[in-house]
């Protein structure tokens, strides 16, 4: 999915500033990744954020509410990072949430930006201030399992590297 704005196209990644591109947009459209319209747009921007963080930023998010008491429609394990790992793992278990970003932009993007660097980077696309909206608390996280991690979100971690910066 993408908002469509003047002039551009910006990939819907969950847990990679979607409420903040909302904000800081103000006016867009919604277009699926198959929607021929899309292509139609010189650039198709999909800031990616590092896999690991994005997977703590819905740990952390997840985990925040829960422990508020307040429902989520995520149907994962937040107690421990390591059982939200062991099931955000399996196949079966696929969730926007966290799943690699490189499949819910389906390869549509030709430029791509760390979401790390979106601050520095806004202002050449949109020049007003970016809100930082929905920013969580992280949870404390460690290396389980991280080379299986890598692995899964492997392409996700080519676009990182490969991210175009100012």
């Amino acid at each position: 999915m993408w908002f469509v704005t003047e002039g551009f196209a910006i990939a819907f990644i969950p847990k990679a500033g979607t409420n903040t591109f909302r904000q800081w947009l103000g006016q867009y459209e919604v277009y699926e990744n198959d929607d021929p319209r899309l292509m139609e747009y010189d650039k198709r921007i999909a800031f990616i954020r590092h896999p690991v963080e994005r997977l703590t930023s819905a740990y952390s998010y997840f985990g925040e509410k829960t422990d508020r008491g307040v429902p989520h429609s995520v149907k994962a394990p937040v107690k421990l990072w390591e059982e939200f790992v062991d099931h955000i793992l399996k196949p079966e278990n696929v969730d926007v949430h966290w799943a690699p970003q490189s499949l819910l932009i389906g390869g549509k993007q030709n430029i791509v930006h760390r979401f790390e660097d979106l601050k520095d980077i806004a202002p050449t696309y949109v020049a007003k201030p970016v809100p930082w909206h929905n920013k969580s608390k992280h949870r404390v996280v460690n290396n389980y399992r991280l080379p299986d991690i890598y692995k899964y979100y492997a392409r996700d971690l080519a676009l990182w590297s490969q991210a175009h910066s100012l």
